[in-house]
């Protein structure tokens, strides 16, 4: 239990440091257990004894001593490569999309973790790069269509599926679903037909078809700085411009974490916080996600498994324990 503990714990580290890191512009790195070994060493002892006291007599005694000592070595090796790299930089296809659903993840949380776009809505705030001023409507509208999209999954109207002839990944509804306000938000934002019952999902900028959903899915990679933009960066640090800055539509600083609302979210604070889920210590501050916020940990176990899922083939050997018991 103390090796699955300690290896559990040091993975979810690397992984807020890397979001961290992202957040300041600095490069991710990671490594992997490769290899877990212990040695155990036994030494015993007894060491006899005779107290004197005075008008009493004497007290003989026999002292033993037993001493085991355990010495771990765990082995990590970096992940790197050009499989690798390819791995993390390969958009997420529609097929993990259904996977991580059917598999119990809230399809609100899969797409807005894993899209960055549907149809023509943006799953981001978008920036006028003549005057850097954040524009917000797109954004907003995204929220509404996966928000929609949970109620009606909520509700056992909607699930995720591929199409036995054309082989296509489709969101299918139920008859019931036509009658949800749900359904029906959905259909007037997307433009769709309302009488439909099967919706294909289309990895491209755009289509002629008003009837699929064209999606353009993140990369681990870009997953990774879209939910970095979550960190609450120290005034010190926001003051040194340590990290990009980005104005709002009245000019003032925009707030990064709004990206990432009731999705993810990584505190900072001067102190070793007390209750955090997982805290990193990185640029003279610790980042942590509060062990109260349920949002941000869910987030964070999908992306854990994202990760498994984008980068998984290319890993040579599973972490193997060795624990020699001797005689």
């Amino acid at each position: 239990m103390d090796y699955n503990q300690s290896l559990r714990a040091t993975e979810d580290e690397q992984m807020l440091l890397n979001i961290v890191r992202l957040r300041y512009r600095d490069r991710m790195y990671f490594l992997e257990a490769d290899t877990v070994t212990t040695q155990f060493s036994y030494s015993a002892s007894i060491q006899p004894g005779i107290n004197w006291i005075p008008g009493l007599g004497s007290n003989e005694s026999l002292n033993n001593r037993l001493a085991i000592e355990e010495r771990p070595t765990v082995t990590y090796r970096p992940l790197r490569g050009k499989d690798f790299v390819e791995r993390i930089l390969t958009p997420v296809n529609a097929e993990t999309l259904i996977l991580l659903s059917n598999s119990g993840w809230p399809i609100s949380r899969i797409l807005r973790t894993c899209l960055e776009r549907i149809n023509n809505l943006e799953n981001n705030y978008q920036t006028d790069q003549q005057d850097f001023t954040v524009d917000t409507k797109s954004h907003q509208t995204f929220i509404d269509v996966v928000y929609a999209l949970r109620e009606l999954e909520l509700a056992n109207l909607v699930a995720g599926a591929k199409d036995p002839v054309s082989k296509q990944i489709v969101l299918q509804f139920k008859k019931k679903a036509h009658k949800h306000p749900a359904f029906m938000r959905l259909a007037k934002i997307l433009s769709f037909d309302p009488s439909l019952t099967v919706l294909p999902l289309v990895n491209a900028i755009e289509t002629e078809n008003k009837d699929v959903l064209t999606i353009q899915a993140r990369s681990f990679d870009s997953i990774m700085f879209f939910l970095s933009q979550s960190v609450e960066v120290p005034d010190s640090d926001l003051q040194e411009r340590r990290v990009p800055l980005r104005n709002d539509e009245q000019g003032t600083v925009f707030d990064e974490a709004r990206v990432t609302k009731d999705l993810f979210r990584i505190h900072s604070s001067i102190e070793k916080p007390d209750k955090a889920n997982v805290a990193v210590f990185y640029r003279n501050n610790w980042f942590y996600i509060d062990d109260s916020d349920s949002a941000s940990k869910s987030t964070f176990s999908l992306l854990t498994q994202i990760f498994a899922l984008q980068s998984g083939s290319v890993q040579q050997a599973a972490p193997i324990l060795t624990i020699p018991l001797g005689n």
